[in-house]
């Protein structure tokens, strides 16, 4: 539905900031919200609608083939859209390239990581992306406060950000 954070792992990171079990199993924190739309236009050749969110936003989403009933949708309809964004991070082993990512119906981006600074005091990590870019985020999650007391300088971290949005079409009024 929105657009993929420009500054993926640091936002992701802030954002959910799920723990790492032991075994090195990466863990998934989800976050849901739901609200009522109105769709303003709808293309359906290349099955696309334009909706108005509740704070007056409009944003086009593109259903997959599992929304049967898009044929449904006229300017004016009212549509519930559940958007959800999920997070799993876990640690990688030194010298194996990151996964890519993906999902069905979903965008979703993976990135790596590395660690440059663990402040359990502060529950900060600083860490750079692969672009170089150099990144400090303050952990407020207690997932994540648990998360980086195993992470060392060094350490490499693979993110995965995925999400995706669903609508349904409501009965008219």
């Amino acid at each position: 539905m929105s657009r993929l954070p420009t500054h993926l792992a640091a936002l992701a990171l802030a954002a959910l900031a799920p723990s790492v079990v032991a075994a090195q199993q990466p863990t998934v924190v989800a976050r849901t919200s739901e609200a009522i739309a109105i769709v303003e236009s709808v293309d359906q050749p290349a099955r696309a609608a334009v909706i108005r969110l509740p704070n007056g936003d409009l944003t086009t989403v593109r259903p997959g083939p599992e929304m049967r009933n898009f044929a449904q949708l006229r300017p004016g309809s009212e549509v519930v859209v559940t958007y959800t964004e999920a997070l799993a991070v876990e640690t990688s082993r030194l010298g194996t390239a990151p996964v890519a990512a993906g999902a069905a119906g979903a965008r979703a981006v993976r990135v790596r990581v590395k660690v440059d600074a663990v402040d359990l005091g502060l529950n900060r990590v600083t860490f750079t992306t692969a672009s170089g870019e150099q990144r400090r985020v303050n952990m407020q999650r207690p997932e994540m406060r648990r998360f980086i007391r195993t992470l060392r300088v060094a350490d490499e971290v693979d993110v995965t950000y995925a999400e995706v949005a669903t609508i349904t079409v409501r009965p008219p009024r």
